[in-house]
């Protein structure tokens, strides 16, 4: 009577056992995908950050250039036929042009 109870018993522990290690498995499967979607997550928040940074940073270069460029003296404009020879207009006339 006391081997037949104990071997009821001990199945019902190896089921027991079995649904554990079962749920326990899917439990750590759980989590390594979570951990492996939220570092995909953390990596594309990253790339769209540093991708923000380099556009912020191309406008506030372009914006310094256009302040700069802005800040250039205004040259007079030359008229290339009267134009000293020794200059790039005179140069532009003699030299490059065509005849």
């Amino acid at each position: 009577m006391l081997s037949a109870l104990w071997s009821k018993c001990l199945g019902w522990i190896c089921a027991l056992g079995v649904l554990i290690v079962a749920f326990g498995s899917a439990y750590l499967a759980g989590m390594r995908k979570g951990k492996d979607d939220q570092q995909a997550k953390v990596d594309k928040s990253m790339q769209e950050a540093q991708s923000s940074n380099q556009a912020a940073q191309a406008l506030e270069t372009r914006h310094d250039v256009e302040t700069e460029v802005s800040q250039l003296p205004q040259a007079p404009a030359q008229d290339v036929v009267t134009s000293n020879p020794s200059s790039a207009t005179g140069r532009l006339r003699d030299e490059w042009m065509r005849p």
